[in-house]
């Protein structure tokens, strides 16, 4: 069998605009902008594989994003603490010098 001749393929484009021949950049994925009102900062947990697989059960039937059904339990977790409590700790993490 003769192998097929690939340069006359590009012919059938004739019919185009120039503009439209022109390759169109790729779009790129651009970051999500933080809110105004605090930054956002990615980081890395550890945790049982059950629980994630409920956290991610929970995430899927209520439409949201992982990262929101996480942040949602950390918000009432802290909200448990009491704002003092948090405050203080707060407070004592920052003056160890450990933030980074």
């Amino acid at each position: 069998m003769a192998k097929k001749s690939l340069r006359s393929g590009l012919a059938s484009l004739d019919w185009m605009d120039e503009e439209e021949k022109v390759k169109k950049p790729k779009a790129t994925a651009l970051k999500p902008e933080p809110k105004e009102d605090h930054t956002v900062k990615r980081v890395t947990l550890y945790m049982p594989d059950e629980m994630l697989d409920k956290i991610r059960a929970l995430a899927f039937w209520e439409r949201k994003k992982i990262k929101d059904v996480i942040c949602d339990g950390l918000g009432k977790y802290l909200a448990s603490k009491g704002e003092e409590y948090v405050d203080t700790a707060l407070e004592e993490y920052q003056k160890s010098g450990q933030k980074k």
